[in-house]
């Protein structure tokens, strides 16, 4: 049985939770989960990694069977692949994990290489008949190990009319020498060049202004969509017109193809191991005139923006619980720098939650209104922490 599903943002979760309690049901001698119970089992997925790491996997999994009534599907094979030592049994195992999650199947290229570079997957027929436009927009900075995965699992996608719009962000790497080949066999991917560096939302910004799709979404650099996110997302949006937008979920893989980005059950991860993908949020075009762009800020700025997008469209962005992209967890990365990113353990750092506070009290401040955020970024509505302003004149030499 698949573990798919799809829900409107801020609607009711009564039927998970009656599935849930139904499973709660079937376990000897539980009827009701004290608040110190659920706490524990909140955090059952970081215990379960920890205790692999400590006690190896049979004594993980005996903890995971124990406790399997509150977890997703798949729960036991994804610690399988994290534990596995070579090739057949992580692909083996993740494959088990993913069909409860997906429609995909990973297949792993040969080679030397570290095994998410080698990550490809089984192709799934392409969409057929006349198609809306999905523009993708991808920020990319210094990204020469990934680059081209992350562009070609765009270009591969099911639905095959889009665009890819690339921004170079200033990269000192090789990076713009290999999107320069990559756009010469590809009429589909257009690739913009940033003269100073200014993040990915400011990037974002700058591909928006030149996209010409129906439907807008993102993709970093270092992330691999799997064939159908782009169909998965768009179909509900076809379907129901009073939709506004979708997106997905993800899960974060270390170099060797190992989940190890885990996480307490809460409201960015429904079973600790799939998060919100923020970066995967797809929208029809005519959103962004009510709304405006991403806030000029270096990071952190993509649940002001979904937010602005739900006071203009209440309970019309659906929330795909499939896993549609498998990302690179980084060291480097800006999600896991101490200073400015979000811990797995300890959620955001103190200037994600200064930036929030501030961004949260103007819209309570303009709660009966429409707020719309300009590209230019030349007047602040709300205080944005020293670290993550852009200089006007940065902002202003890439918009043009």
């Amino acid at each position: 049985m698949s573990f798919l599903g799809r829900k409107r943002v801020r609607t009711s979760r009564k039927l998970s939770r009656w599935a849930r309690f139904l499973r709660v049901l079937r376990k000897p001698g539980i009827l009701f989960l004290t608040k110190k119970r659920k706490a524990d089992l909140n955090s059952s997925i970081i215990t379960a990694y920890d205790m692999l790491l400590s006690d190896g996997l049979e004594k993980t999994l005996s903890y995971l069977r124990r406790n399997d009534f509150y977890h997703s599907p798949g729960t036991t094979e994804l610690f399988k692949a994290i534990a596995a030592t070579n090739d057949v049994a992580w692909t083996e195992n993740m494959n088990a994990w993913l069909k409860r999650h997906s429609h995909s199947v990973i297949r792993l290229k040969p080679g030397t290489d570290a095994r998410f570079l080698r990550i490809s997957f089984e192709d799934l027929p392409p969409v057929v008949g006349s198609q809306p436009k999905i523009s993708v927009l991808m920020p990319t900075h210094n990204a020469e190990t990934t680059i081209r995965l992350a562009v070609q699992s765009i270009l591969q996608q099911t639905w095959r009319n889009l665009e890819l719009i690339v921004v170079n962000d200033n990269s000192t790497d090789s990076t713009a020498k290999i999107l320069a080949g990559l756009a010469q066999q590809e009429p589909r991917l257009k690739v913009l060049n940033n003269l100073v560096n200014v993040g990915p939302y400011v990037s974002k910004n700058r591909a928006l202004a030149v996209a010409s799709g129906d439907f807008i979404t993102g993709h970093d650099a270092d992330d691999l969509a799997l064939p159908d996110r782009l169909e998965r997302q768009v179909r509900p949006l076809l379907h129901d017109h009073s939709l506004v937008g979708a997106y997905g979920h993800m899960v974060r893989l270390d170099e060797t193809g190992r989940p190890n980005y885990l996480s307490r059950i809460a409201n960015h991860s429904f079973d600790g191991i799939l998060r919100r993908a923020m970066i995967s949020l797809m929208l029809r075009r005519e959103v962004f005139s009510l709304v405006g762009y991403w806030d000029s800020v270096r990071f952190g700025a993509d649940m002001e923006f979904l937010a602005r997008v739900e006071r203009a469209f209440p309970n019309s962005v659906v929330e795909d619980r499939a896993c549609t992209m498998l990302c690179l967890n980084e060291k480097g990365s800006l999600t896991n720098n101490p200073a400015s990113g979000i811990s797995n353990r300890d959620g955001p750092s103190q200037i994600r939650v200064e930036y929030r506070d501030s961004w949260k009290k103007w819209h309570q401040e303009h709660r009966n209104e429409i707020l719309y955020r300009s590209f230019s970024n030349l007047t602040r509505e709300f205080e944005a922490p020293e670290g993550m302003v852009i200089p006007q004149s940065d902002i202003l030499k890439v918009q043009g």
